[in-house]
């Protein structure tokens, strides 16, 4: 924690642990600016040798200050119409992510939700990322040979397909 023996900046979590078969260990939470980080150290030099509870601290705080280093936290997507994966979106916010410096995640959409894959895995499957809705603009109806031109949002046209909706097909337009 800031102030103590191998304090750090921003640190406002922070777990140790020892015991004879598990050695030394350290959780810790960083935030900087928007930026947060986690860092977990497990089973570090030997639970006989107490020089190992310094080594903990000094591995977790090197491990944090490297993702601070290298990474940062920042908009890699504007609200509003965007192209991604040559298809116009409606983008319903500015979207958020840490990512490497020098670097750009890759961007898709998935269920009219934004993913950003910056390379990174999270600690725990229950850590889920925030959620930015991104709704589909342009769409072509075909029926029976006969093609249609749809320009609202995918909501807005499926209430003007017919009750037997199923021998429509509708096909993404990337213009």
């Amino acid at each position: 924690m800031p102030g103590a023996d191998y304090g750090l900046k921003g640190v406002d979590g922070l777990k140790t642990g020892s015991s004879p078969r598990g050695d030394y260990n350290y959780i810790s939470t960083c935030k900087r600016g928007n930026q947060r980080v986690i860092s977990v150290i497990l089973g570090v030099g030997n639970w006989e040798d107490e020089s190992s509870e310094k080594i903990r601290h000094a591995f977790g705080n090197s491990l944090i200050e490297k993702m601070f280093k290298d990474y940062s936290y920042k908009k890699v997507l504007s609200k509003g119409k965007q192209k991604i994966d040559g298809k116009k979106y409606d983008v319903q916010k500015d979207v958020y992510a840490t990512v490497k410096k020098g670097q750009e995640p890759k961007i898709s959409v998935k269920n009219d939700y934004v993913l950003v894959d910056n390379g990174l895995k999270t600690v725990s499957p229950k850590i889920k990322a925030s959620t930015v809705n991104a709704t589909k603009t342009g769409f072509f109806l075909f029926s029976g040979g006969q093609k249609e031109k749809q320009t609202s949002n995918k909501h807005n046209f499926m209430k003007h397909l017919p009750c037997s909706a199923s021998s429509y097909y509708r096909f993404m337009l990337s213009t």
